[in-house]
């Protein structure tokens, strides 16, 4: 595939800039699967495994892509009102995850605070191509000890932010 390909190098790059686990996602049935990894060298660290399958509601790169679906699509992958949740921190009502949407597709990313796992945080933003379609997410997560909202704040979103406007970019999007 074309992203992967392009995704590679960028994914590299912003490993090295914020030593973080950094992946590449794409939506399927309801679920983010991640397509690839890099991981960081530091011993504490997210392990996620290419072809993981997880619940789109509860993480950053998933709820990215929902962010972006009409409220017909949306009602399609939730029709019920009720959400399984993972942690204390996931959305487990339907219009409360909803309201989060729309406010992830305002800022233009998504943050995971311990929504799946407990100590795990995540930020995600888009990835589009040639015809200004999200066709992916690019997401880093660590420890909650390491992303902190301040640290979230000042470094990782504005590299998220540049990597997927790059990997668009790369794919033909032109804003």
């Amino acid at each position: 595939m074309g992203l992967l390909r392009q995704a590679k190098p960028i994914l590299e790059n912003l490993v090295e800039q914020c030593n973080e686990t950094s992946y590449v996602a794409i939506f399927k049935e309801g679920h983010s699967v991640y397509l690839d990894v890099i991981e960081t060298a530091l011993t504490v660290r997210v392990v996620s495994r290419v072809g993981s399958r997880l619940p789109a509601y509860c993480t950053a790169s998933g709820k990215m892509h929902l962010s972006h679906m009409s409220d017909e699509e949306l009602m399609e992958v939730f029709p019920e009102k009720s959400l399984k949740a993972y942690t204390p921190n996931t959305f487990s009502n339907r219009d409360d995850l909803f309201a989060e949407l729309k406010k992830i597709a305002e800022k233009g990313y998504a943050i995971d605070n311990e929504e799946l796992d407990p100590g795990v945080r995540c930020i995600a933003v888009p990835i589009r191509d040639y015809t200004r379609r999200i066709v992916g997410a690019i997401s880093i997560s660590g420890p909650s000890m390491r992303l902190t909202d301040d640290r979230l704040e000042n470094e990782l979103i504005p590299l998220a932010v540049k990597s997927g406007e790059e990997l668009s970019t790369r794919l033909g999007y032109h804003k």
